[in-house]
C-alpha cells in the first residue's frame, strides 16, 4: 500500500472550537484523520481566512510555522519509506521524532543487535560512551531528528579534537575518523527504527600514520641482548618464536599446554583467536621455534609462558630496546592534530608487540605468499594482508627474491 498524496488544513473542533492541524489521508478507499492541537480559538471567519492564507499577522506565521514543520516530518517520512504516513503512523511517528532521545535505550538496543565479534563490539561501546557523554553535554535539547544529522557527525569529531588536546592526548586523525563512523553506525540504526533518514557517509578516509618496519639487523641485535632478568629471557624468547609466525600476542601468551600437540617434525598449536572466539590451528616446523615451545612446557603448568598479559611484554620489551637502541631514531609519518609529516621518534619508543607480528608476516609473503602468512597471521581476509603488509618488503626478503635464493 502506497499512499501518494495527503492534505494539511486548519479546523474548528469542540464547543469550544479549537483550532487543529488536520492531517487527512485516504488508505485502501477509506479516508484517515490525525488531528494536531495548536492551543488557539479563532472564528468561522478567521479560520477560513488562515486557510486561504490571507488572516496575517503573528497568528498566521506561528500557525504556518507548525504547519511548515509538520510537512517537512512528512516529507521526511516519504523519504525513509517510499509513502505518506497513515494517520496512525504519523501520530505514533510525530510523538517518537519531537520526544527527547532516549540514548541509553537506543545505545542497549544498538550493542544487542550487533553481529560483530566481542572485541569490536567493545570498541563499539567505548566510542558510543564517548558520544553520549558529548550528547549529554551539548544535545540534550534536541529531538531525534534533530540529532540524526551530519551536523551531529561533524560537531562530536571536533569536540574529540578539543578533548583531545585538553587531556593531553594527542588524537590521530584516523581515531577521530573511526570514533564518528560509528556513531553515524549508530545513528543510522535509530533512524531505521524510527522511520527517518539516514545520515549519508561523508567521512573522507584520512591519511595513515606510518608504521616503523624493524629490519633483519636491528632484530638481530635485540635478540642479542644479554637478558639480566628471567622476564627478559622470557620475552625474548617469546620474540624468537613470533617472529616465525606473527601470531597476535594476546594469542601467544595465553596459549595452554593442553592446546598444543609435539610431532617429530612439526609442532601443532590450536586456541581460540583473540578476535573471533573461533577455533584454529597453527603448525610450526622452524626447529628453533619448536624447541623453544618444547622447552617452556617443561617449564610452567597451564600456561606455556608465565605472564598473560600484553601490557607487561611490552614494557620489558621497550626496556630491552632502550638500552640496545639507546637514543637511536627513525622517521615516521604522523598524521595526527598536531603533526602532518614525518618526525623523529626514538626507536625504543617506537617498537612493540605488533612490531615482530609484522616482522613474521612481512616476511612469509615474501618466502611462502600470502595465503601462507594468512594461515599463520589468522586474517580471514586476504585483503587486509594486501592493505597493511604486502605493500613492503624487507632488504634482506628483496636480495633473497632477485638473487632466487
Amino acid at each position: 500500500m502506497k499512499i501518494s498524496k495527503y492534505t494539511l488544513r486548519y479546523i474548528a473542533l469542540g464547543k469550544e472550537k479549537k483550532t487543529y492541524l488536520r492531517y487527512f489521508v485516504t488508505v485502501n478507499g477509506k479516508g484517515e484523520t490525525y488531528n494536531i492541537p495548536c492551543d488557539v480559538i479563532l472564528s468561522a471567519e478567521q479560520l477560513q481566512q488562515l486557510n486561504n492564507g490571507t488572516l496575517g499577522g503573528m497568528i498566521q506565521k506561528e500557525l504556518y510555522r507548525i504547519r511548515d514543520e509538520k510537512r517537512q516530518t512528512i516529507e521526511r517520512f516519504a523519504l525513509a519509506n517510499n509513502t505518506y504516513p497513515t494517520a496512525q503512523q504519523l501520530r505514533i511517528w510525530n510523538k517518537l521524532v519531537f520526544s527527547n532521545f532516549k540514548i541509553e535505550y537506543w545505545i542497549r538496543k544498538y550493542l544487542q543487535n550487533l553481529h560483530i565479534k566481542p572485541s569490536s563490539i567493545r570498541v563499539y561501546a567505548y566510542a558510543i560512551s564517548k558520544f553520549k557523554t558529548f550528547y549529554k553535554n551539548n544535545l540534550g535539547h534536541l529531538n531525534i531528528e534533530e540529532i540524526i544529522s551530519k551536523n551531529t557527525i561533524s560537531m562530536f569529531g571536533d569536540n574529540l579534537k578539543i578533548m583531545g588536546k585538553f587531556n593531553g592526548k594527542n588524537n590521530t586523525f584516523v581515531h577521530i575518523h573511526n570514533y564518528q563512523s560509528i556513531v553515524i553506525r549508530f545513528l543510522n540504526y535509530v533512524a531505521e527504527n524510527s522511520n527517518l533518514p539516514k545520515i549519508e557517509f561523508f567521512l573522507r578516509q584520512p591519511s595513515h600514520s606510518s608504521k616503523w618496519h624493524i629490519d633483519y639487523n636491528d632484530y638481530n641485535r635485540l635478540l642479542q641482548h644479554k637478558p639480566k632478568t628471567k622476564t627478559e629471557t622470557v620475552v625474548l624468547d617469546i620474540i624468537k618464536i613470533n617472529s616465525k609466525i606473527g601470531l597476535r600476542i594476546n594469542e601467544l601468551l595465553n596459549i595452554e599446554k593442553d592446546n598444543i600437540t609435539v610431532a617429530d617434525d612439526c609442532v601443532y598449536i590450536k586456541f581460540l583467536e583473540h578476535k573471533k572466539s573461533k577455533e584454529r590451528t597453527v603448525v610450526v616446523v622452524d626447529a628453533e621455534a619448536m624447541n623453544l615451545i618444547k622447552k617452556y612446557m617443561n617449564i610452567n603448568e597451564t600456561y606455556i609462558f608465565p605472564f598473560q598479559h600484553h601490557n607487561w611484554f611490552n614494557t620489558v620489551l621497550r626496556s630491552i630496546a632502550k638500552e640496545v637502541f639507546k637514543n637511536e631514531t627513525v622517521k615516521i609519518y604522523k598524521n595526527t592534530i598536531k603533526v602532518n609529516g614525518y618526525v623523529d621518534v626514538y626507536k625504543y619508543k617506537a617498537i612493540s608487540s605488533h612490531s615482530f607480528r609484522r616482522y613474521a608476516i612481512e616476511r612469509n609473503i615474501a618466502e611462502y605468499g600470502v595465503d601462507v602468512a594468512r594461515t599463520f597471521s589468522g586474517h580471514q581476509d586476504t585483503q587486509v594482508l594486501y592493505k597493511h603488509y604486502a605493500d613492503f618488503m624487507h632488504s634482506e626478503d628483496l636480495k633473497k627474491r632477485l638473487l632466487k635464493k
